[in-house]
């Protein structure tokens, strides 16, 4: 039988402050298949309480995205788990969710994707083209069983252990931006399907709220977005400096933008150097 290994990341948040281990808690047992649910706790100034349901691991400092994700999916190899699940802290699951799962695991398949929304907004999943970047040409994906490009969220997505095992697992060079992109994209040149569930989850992406964005952390996110496109190749490095020049436009016209205008200017240049180490990867990128 199928077994998942779940972890959630937590930063900043007390188990009752997160959507997801509320809701978790609420909607788990509707699960059929074994499973079990390891909290990674990612903020040492907070104090989580030992569980029977759950493993807890603390960590000193705070790793982010990458490690946590090695650490479940070497979890998940060594006790022979065939699925791995994902969660952020502040994604909602439902019933439906948990009910739809049971109904279509499957390990020919490498990915099992929810359609994230905010209010009604599609924010997740989307098809695009690989050579070209996911900005002008993409489209919201709706359910199905795809081995098209697809760019989605890593919350709440289960991956089948085999297959991120065979694709090398979570790379160093993304710890937390497009680390999701990264991994869906690898699955993709590796000729794995994804499907694309029915369920709709509200999701709370607070990077879309520039009132609060640091520009530290915008800088992060917009370099980890250049080296993303640099993996795509040189298309997809001329469609993102067209789309930052648009960006730019917007920041310096829209106020409460205007702070993150001089940090898009600077990364518009195609030319950027980044530190690339490609050999885990060779055979994806032959």
């Amino acid at each position: 039988m199928n077994k998942i290994l779940t972890i959630l990341v937590l930063y900043g948040n007390n188990l009752n402050e997160s959507k997801t281990f509320l809701s978790w808690q609420k909607f788990h047992n509707l699960l059929q298949i074994p499973h079990r649910l390891l909290i990674y706790n990612n903020d040492n100034s907070i104090n989580i309480p030992q569980s029977v349901d759950y493993e807890l691991i603390n960590s000193t400092t705070n790793d982010k995205l990458q490690k946590p994700y090695s650490f479940a999916l070497q979890t998940a190899i060594e006790e022979n788990f065939d699925f791995l699940m994902l969660l952020d802290q502040d994604t909602e699951l439902t019933e439906d969710y948990f009910l739809e799962l049971n109904d279509g695991l499957d390990k020919e398949i490498a990915a099992f994707v929810p359609i994230c929304v905010i209010g009604e907004k599609q924010i997740s999943p989307f098809f695009y083209n690989a050579k070209l970047g996911n900005y002008f040409f993409s489209k919201p994906a709706k359910s199905c069983i795809t081995a098209n490009c697809v760019s989605a969220f890593n919350a709440c997505a289960v991956f089948s252990v085999f297959a991120l095992e065979k694709i090398g697992g979570f790379s160093e060079m993304f710890d937390l931006d497009f680390i999701d992109n990264y991994i869906f994209y690898r699955l993709h040149r590796s000729n794995y399907k994804i499907k694309i569930l029915n369920t709709k989850l509200q999701h709370n992406l607070s990077l879309l709220d520039y009132k609060t964005l640091k520009l530290s952390r915008y800088k992060k996110i917009i370099d980890a977005e250049r080296k993303f496109a640099k993996i795509l190749g040189k298309k997809a490095e001329f469609v993102l400096s067209f789309w930052l020049v648009l960006r730019f436009l917007k920041q310096i016209i829209v106020s409460e933008k205007r702070r993150f205008a001089k940090i898009t200017f600077s990364r518009i240049n195609s030319n950027a150097e980044y530190e690339l180490d490609l050999s885990s990867d060779c055979l994806i990128y032959q």
